[in-house]
């Protein structure tokens, strides 16, 4: 047998075998019900062995099928969940990512909160130990609202920052200004009622509400626009599919089976309008989801200085002894005031106790500039976030795109009907297009839930709007200071009611105006010239003089003073002199 014999006897063997099984797919059901069970769709008894007339299906309307309408309602079913799980999965990186930032940065803003609870607490157990038991009955309560504020709830910042300087004031005035007297109910309510008035601690409360207001509602409206996103996610994620979109689904993905050929896939154009149906009132969250993210990104840029949380609830304890000590300062002239509104405390008589002050700053650590990471990782994941911009008018093309849900091409695929060409156009993008898609009628009546969610997203667009620091602004300053100067008294001993026969004379004669220090309590005069209450970016510097005096020396406008330079790059000042500040302010106040 020559060469030429075996090849033609070949040929006509292999299209004996293809004729073949062309026609047991045309005359038997076998493949359609080995798909039906590896789609777990259920038994393969319920497809017919054979084709049968398939004119009275609603879909896949035929002469000759492998479909029942059980069959055919099964398919209506799966090409449904197919869809939304399609959908589910394009959105999954998405939504994890603003899912784990949203839980990461809520627990990291109470972090911040409850670490400026226990600074507080520290500082005033170290530094103004008189008071620190009556102040455990008013610290948590103040940090307590300002976690809740940031986690969404309706609290009154400027009143909740105003209450605790309000109930601050007493502890001040009686544990500290006027040590030997006591605080009774009445005298506390008295107290508490002038502060607006008497102002004891001057304009610092106005700025620390400042502060608060502007670093805590950006984190607040940033965790919120987060949870927002994770709404709208979830929302296109279970979007009840119109009965258009279900029949245009089961033709897409099934029809095929119940003509007997479950392995072909659709055309791509062919998806590509079933998917811009189905999608249609979903494009419209579009321009929205876009301005979204743009207002977020625009907003974490301006999450810096005193719009940072990590920045103002670092240095909260600093400002609230520096309010404490700035009441101490101007104690004399504060308790005429007072007098004139409440009387004289109550006069209680104290066992004297020896209070070593060496080592209180060992004891109190001093904070230091904090690690201004969080600005850099929330800029980094909203980066992250802003390349999801077109999510929804791209999502089409994304399940398209999947080769196991369409053929690459409108060639020998899946067109409808049968296997072949895709002949129609794939509709534009423009919302007047997708009336005009041949697959499936689409409704000109808005989705109730897609408008709803459109609002929210317009609404939270607004909210971010102005509450962090605008372009060009100087987010480290709060506004122009009052004024207002601390000078330690080196010429007495006492603050307050110094009517007090303990401080008379204690001025020193011939002392040179040094404070008068009792055996066995080592203080370390400190002078200053200029305490700076606006929290400023400032950096003092330390100018140690031969007698160990320590001069605290501000940069200012047009120069130095002092002779000594400095640089405007730290938002908080010297923490270390400010706190020597105020350890040499409380042992005088005490003496």
């Amino acid at each position: 047998m020559g060469p030429w014999t075996v090849l033609a006897v070949f040929v006509c063997v292999f299209v004996s075998i293809s004729t073949a099984q062309d026609h047991e797919d045309m005359y038997s059901c076998a493949r359609v019900q080995q798909a039906f069970v590896q789609k777990e769709l259920g038994s393969s008894r319920i497809i017919p062995n054979m084709p049968v007339s398939g004119e009275n299906l609603k879909v896949c309307i035929s002469s000759s099928t492998c479909c029942t309408k059980r069959v055919e309602e099964k398919f209506l079913q799966q090409a449904k969940a197919d869809f939304q799980n399609a959908v589910k999965r394009e959105s999954a990186y998405t939504k994890f990512l603003i899912s784990t930032n949203a839980v990461k940065y809520q627990e990291e803003f109470d972090n911040y909160i409850v670490e400026a609870e226990e600074g507080t607490n520290k500082m005033v157990r170290s530094v103004y130990p008189n008071m620190a038991i009556q102040a455990n009955a008013i610290i948590p309560n103040f940090f307590e609202n300002l976690a809740f504020y940031v986690q969404g709830k309706e609290i009154d910042l400027e009143n909740t920052v105003g209450k605790f300087f309000s109930e601050l004031f007493p502890l001040v005035y009686v544990y500290e200004i006027n040590s030997k007297t006591m605080l009774t109910p009445d005298y506390k309510q008295c107290l508490i009622d002038v502060t607006d008035k008497v102002q004891p601690f001057g304009n610092i409360p106005q700025k620390v509400q400042i502060h608060l207001q502007k670093s805590l509602e950006a984190a607040r409206v940033f965790i919120q626009a987060l949870n927002l996103g994770i709404e709208v996610i979830n929302t296109t994620d279970y979007l009840v599919l119109t009965r258009e979109c279900s029949k245009a689904l089961l033709k897409l993905n099934y029809c095929s089976f119940c003509n007997g050929v479950p392995g072909i896939k659709p055309c791509n154009s062919f998806c590509l309008n079933v998917m811009k149906g189905c999608l249609a009132t979903v494009s419209d969250i579009n321009t929205d989801w876009n301005a979204y993210i743009e207002h977020l990104d625009q907003h974490t840029v301006g999450m810096r200085g005193i719009y940072n949380i990590q920045v103002v609830m670092t240095t909260l304890a600093d400002r609230i002894s520096d309010a404490i000590m700035y009441a101490m300062h101007n104690g004399p002239a504060l308790s005429e005031e007072v007098r004139g509104y409440c009387g004289h405390p109550p006069r209680q008589k104290r066992s004297s106790v020896e209070v070593f002050y060496g080592n209180t700053t060992a004891s109190f650590p001093v904070a230091t500039r904090p690690n201004l990471d969080l600005y850099d990782r929330i800029r980094n994941s909203v980066g992250k976030l802003a390349s999801n911009k077109q999510f929804y008018k791209n999502l089409p093309e994304k399940l398209c795109s999947d080769d196991t849900t369409a053929m690459r091409s409108d060639y020998e695929c899946w067109n409808g009907d049968r296997k072949g060409r895709y002949s129609k156009n794939v509709i534009g993008d423009d919302m007047e297009d997708r009336y005009t898609n041949p697959e499936m009628r689409v409704s000109r009546q808005r989705d109730q839930v897609i408008e709803k969610i459109t609002d929210k997203l317009r609404h939270i667009q607004q909210l971010l709007k102005g509450k962090s620091a605008a372009p060009g602004e100087d987010f480290y300053t709060s506004g122009s200071g009052d004024g207002d100067v601390v000078v330690i008294d080196t010429g007495s001993g006492c603050i307050g009611d110094n009517d007090d026969e303990d401080c008379e004379g204690s001025g020193g004669s011939g002392d040179g105006g040094k404070p008068v220090v009792k055996p066995g309590l080592r203080v370390k005069e400190v002078t200053t010239e200029e305490i700076d209450f606006s929290f400023e970016e400032t950096t003092p510097r330390n100018a140690a003089t031969p007698n160990g005096r320590v001069t605290i020396v501000k940069e200012e406008k047009g120069g130095v003073r002092g002779g000594v330079g400095s640089t405007a790059s730290s938002l908080q000042s010297s923490s270390l002199l400010a706190t020597l500040v105020t350890i040499a302010t409380v042992v005088m106040c005490r003496r």
